[in-house]
């Protein structure tokens, strides 16, 4: 079962935030967080977040990063503060970003500067057109690396190498809590 990185969640989020300079809606937060984790898997054969992904009938996203802004946590105790135009940093100076590698950042930024500057509606549009072939509008149901992994063009060799590498580092994952 993958194991959740919440600091990397709240460091990537605040990393597309401060990209942004200003406050963005949840829902275009929430869709480029799953743009980045997607990406990322596509890329590294590793899990950005660890979040489970949902088809939801608006867009995919991350629930346990959904959880982290949707009042069940504590944004602002993150760094994060809720405006009339979505979330935003709390403060204006330049966040840490200890927890992230250089291919994390490197993939926040690329995923900011092919869709951090469209709107909602825009998102939206590309959704629908296919941006994601593994969301289907409408639909709620679990998103799995599998279907990913089979959206994003990976052969059945490189899909059953991919499960593979996110099975050990699952494993890992899972001892390292038990050492903590």
């Amino acid at each position: 079962m993958p194991v959740f990185h919440r600091e990397k969640a709240i460091e990537l989020a605040a990393r597309l935030l401060w990209l942004a300079g200003t406050s963005v809606s949840a829902f275009r937060l929430l869709l480029l967080l799953y743009l980045a984790e997607r990406a990322f898997l596509l890329r590294y054969a590793e899990r950005f977040t660890g979040s489970s992904a949902e088809a939801l009938p608006d867009g995919p996203m991350l629930t346990d990063v959904a959880a982290l802004f949707s009042g069940e946590a504590s944004p602002a105790a993150d760094g994060f503060a809720r405006g009339p135009h979505g979330l935003r940093l709390a403060t204006t100076c330049k966040p840490s970003f200890d927890h992230l590698s250089a291919a994390d950042i490197e993939t926040a930024d690329s995923i900011w500067a092919q869709f951090g500057k469209l709107s909602e509606a825009e998102l939206k549009v590309l959704l629908q057109n296919g941006l994601c072939p593994e969301w289907q509008s409408g639909v709620t149901a679990t998103i799995t690396d599998t279907q990913i992994l089979v959206a994003g063009g990976k052969t059945p060799r490189e899909i059953a190498a991919f499960l593979e590498n996110l099975k050990k580092a699952d494993d890992l994952a899972t001892v390292q809590q038990k050492l903590i």
